[in-house]
């Protein structure tokens, strides 16, 4: 059986799951900065941006995501 390669066999994190801790830090604090450079407050408050922002996250499948990266979606995404 082959260790997965995003669980770490030891008590710190990965380097897999360090990356994607940047990333999800890069993309929550490029929300907040659009947010203000966009002046969206004057429509919605952040935390309401921040909700219309994950739904669209949430509409893309898989595939989409990968089209969108530049890689090839696994065989098995619908």
């Amino acid at each position: 059986m082959t260790a997965n390669p995003c669980t770490p066999s030891r008590n710190e994190p990965s380097a897999i799951e360090k990356a994607s801790a940047a990333v999800i830090q890069s993309i929550n604090d490029a929300i907040t900065a659009h947010f203000i450079h966009y002046r969206v407050a004057e429509q919605v408050d952040e935390k309401t941006f921040r909700a219309i922002v994950a739904g669209y996250f949430e509409r893309k499948s898989l595939k989409e995501w990968c089209q969108d990266l530049g890689i090839t979606p696994p065989e098995n995404d619908a």
